[in-house]
């Protein structure tokens, strides 16, 4: 054996180790995580979810017995029985056991090239609009327009998993052309890049929006929110709402939200089976699966069993930020949904109810396609620039 092959082997023997390294130190990371302490399982937010549970129908039904029967083990697949785990599962009454090898390795490089990928978005945002940063439990980044934005509007923004800002330079863009500030700021546990952190839960997160918020007097905020971005925006909402804080939401753009209780509780226990497992349900949800789809789900499936999924699943309030059926608030902003019709998380069939019941079907848009794909879609511009120029 030459020196070169000796010297690559030694070269990726270290890197192994050092992948191990860090493997095991995520692992005692999530045993001392930072929770959300969690209320009675006997909530009026459990009771809402027991309703729609039991209410539900047809192809919502099946996905969630799909669900019960894939993560706990029971005799009688049925609603009831569902109902039963949850309140048994509720964190009020079992505490997770964390093992050496709950999660699935997620090698650094990944964080190393979404860090890249950020830093590169960042520059090429503020070539269009002056970039301020504010560090702190959260990194807030605001992009101010170079248009006149006399009535100081802004977008409150709530990433998705990973917290990737390249994905959202598209939508970040027109709402800068559109004359709107831009406030995104990072959720430690959801963040793949080096700024992740398991230190921080959804209401850290929120009360950070919220004191950057008063602190430079945005006081009247239009909110978007993708993915995993949607129980982030619910649980935001929730505290405007209700801690009489001087904060005004004026309209919320949900593209693609993870907001439902058919998904929440899925991807909650997604502990409690293998990957394999989960990417059956994934792909068991995917309408028109095609090659490309399944190989969607296969990375999809991968990233929320590492230590992104798990995080932000400890981290956020255990099934009480949802959009349940039955409207159980008053809103007095209008809301507008862009749902993609191949969609696991928020689809038309499956989640056709919570559709019916709390959306205005004028504000509600379609496509075909996969998780994600609004973001790049050719509609989103028109479309998006002309609901955003007529507020």
């Amino acid at each position: 054996m030459n020196v070169t092959k000796k010297t690559l082997i030694y070269l990726f023997g270290t890197y192994l180790l050092f992948e191990y390294y860090i493997h095991r130190n995520r692992t005692n990371q999530i045993k001392n995580q930072k929770k959300v302490i969690s209320g009675s399982a006997s909530s009026d937010s459990l009771d809402l979810l027991k309703e729609d549970i039991l209410n539900a129908k047809g192809m919502e039904k099946q996905h969630l017995l799909v669900t019960l029967s894939e993560s706990f083990q029971v005799n009688n697949i049925n609603l009831e029985n569902l109902v039963n785990e949850l309140k048994k599962n509720h964190p009020y009454k079992k505490t997770n056991t964390v093992t050496d090898y709950l999660h699935i390795p997620l090698p650094f490089i990944f964080q190393l090239i979404l860090s890249f990928l950020n830093w590169y978005t960042l520059r090429k945002l503020s070539r269009i609009s002056k970039l301020d940063i504010c560090k702190g439990d959260s990194y807030i980044y605001r992009f101010k327009t170079n248009k006149h934005n006399k009535n100081n509007k802004v977008f409150v923004c709530f990433p998705g998993l990973s917290g990737s800002l390249i994905q959202l330079i598209n939508i970040v863009t027109i709402m800068l052309d559109c004359g709107y500030d831009i406030i995104i700021a990072t959720y430690g546990p959801g963040d793949l890049s080096l700024n992740h952190s398991l230190s921080q839960t959804e209401y850290d997160y929120c009360y950070t929006i919220i004191n950057y918020l008063k602190k430079e007097s945005y006081l009247d905020v239009h909110i978007f929110a993708w993915s995993l971005g949607g129980v982030k925006y619910l649980c935001f909402e929730d505290i405007i709402m209700n801690y009489q804080y001087n904060i005004k939401i004026k309209s919320v753009y949900l593209f693609e939200p993870l907001l439902t209780s058919r998904s929440v509780i899925d991807l909650y226990f997604t502990r409690k089976r293998s990957l394999f497992k989960t990417i059956q349900i994934l792909n068991s949800r995917t309408f028109l699966l095609s090659y490309k789809y399944r190989f969607f789900n296969c990375i999809m499936g991968y990233f929320i069993h590492t230590i992104l999924g798990y995080g932000c699943a400890s981290s956020t309030h255990y099934l009480f930020h949802i959009e349940h059926k039955k409207m159980n608030m008053k809103r007095y902003y209008p809301r507008y949904l862009f749902v993609s019709h191949s969609d696991f998380i928020f689809n038309t069939i499956a989640d056709y109810e919570v559709i019916k019941n709390n959306f205005d079907n004028s504000n509600v848009y379609y496509r075909y396609g996969y998780h994600g794909g609004w973001l790049k879609s050719s509609k989103l511009k028109p479309l998006l620039s002309n609901i955003l120029l007529s507020k």
